[in-house]
């Protein structure tokens, strides 16, 4: 539909031309687009093992739970990543970074702070 040649696009460029719309993909094609122009695999890997190693185990999911009421934070829990929903991959990225702190925080309370270098990597 929005072919450069033959879609919408080409034909508003040849009848328009010299014209300054730009057009865009719509945001769901944008965000997949940019999930596979940018190469992010290790990292969604890390985020989501960590992600599903709180949410995947009743005890930790619920000590977490607490953990947050405790520290008072904005959020009460960290989303679950599924394959399924691809799109829910970029809401798991934001709340783990939301809650990056309280993460290491958590972690580090349990003694597992193997679970969490990736988010003290600063380089």
């Amino acid at each position: 539909m929005t072919g450069k040649k033959s879609g919408f696009l080409g034909l508003f460029n040849q009848n328009y031309l010299g014209n300054n719309v730009v057009f865009l993909h719509c945001v769901i094609h944008q965000d997949a687009l940019c999930k596979s122009a940018l190469n992010m695999k290790s990292v969604l890997d890390a985020v989501v093992k960590l992600a599903n190693i709180i949410r995947s185990r009743g005890l930790t999911h619920r000590q977490f739970r607490d953990f947050l009421q405790s520290v008072q934070s904005e959020y009460s829990d960290v989303l679950y990543y599924t394959k399924v929903r691809w799109l829910s991959a970029g809401c798991v990225f934001e709340r783990v970074g939301q809650l990056k702190d309280d993460i290491v925080s958590f972690f580090h309370d349990k003694q597992c702070s193997a679970e969490c270098e990736m988010l003290e990597d600063t380089e």
